[in-house]
């Protein structure tokens, strides 16, 4: 996962032009060992080998599935707000949606409003919709999830 984010965002970095030089991008090798190197380096000059070591761990694949409805969540707001995918703004916009998340998340869980993998979702689509408010992209607030407990606790908890 986590090679997977780098992969990410080192591409949203280097990418300044169309969907053909994104694939372009994606397919070359001399990037994806940049990549490769920043995550498999372990200081010794030596390059460890990709595994998935912890796959297998019933709390990491929970958190898998997690992050995957949420990142599903966050492509359905981003599409249907018409909001390219590739916006400069929205590295800095996740980054500001994951940090309210954060804040959000182990008190839902405590108040006993997240019970399960896809109620994290939720919360993080009005998170993100908070952090691209405060970039300047105003999101309609129906196509945010309108269960009204949430929405009266995210606004009781978030500045």
């Amino acid at each position: 996962m986590h090679f997977l984010v780098i992969l990410l965002n080192h591409t949203l970095d280097l990418f300044h032009g169309s969907f053909q030089d994104l694939i372009y991008l994606l397919d070359s090798e001399p990037i994806l060992n940049q990549v490769q190197h920043k995550v498999q380096n372990d200081g010794s000059g030596s390059m460890k080998s990709i595994q998935d070591e912890w796959g297998h761990d019933p709390s990491v694949q929970s958190m898998r599935r997690v992050f995957s409805y949420m990142e599903k969540a966050q492509q359905e707001l981003l599409g249907r707000s018409n909001i390219s995918f590739f916006d400069k703004r929205l590295r800095s916009i996740r980054e500001k949606a994951l940090e309210l998340f954060e804040q959000v998340w182990p008190l839902a869980v405590r108040k006993g409003m997240i019970t399960s993998e896809k109620d994290a979702a939720p919360f993080y689509v009005h998170c993100l919709a908070r952090a691209l408010g405060s970039a300047g992209v105003e999101v309609p607030e129906e196509l945010l999830p309108g269960d009204e407990k949430m929405i009266h606790f995210l606004k009781e908890t978030l500045p």
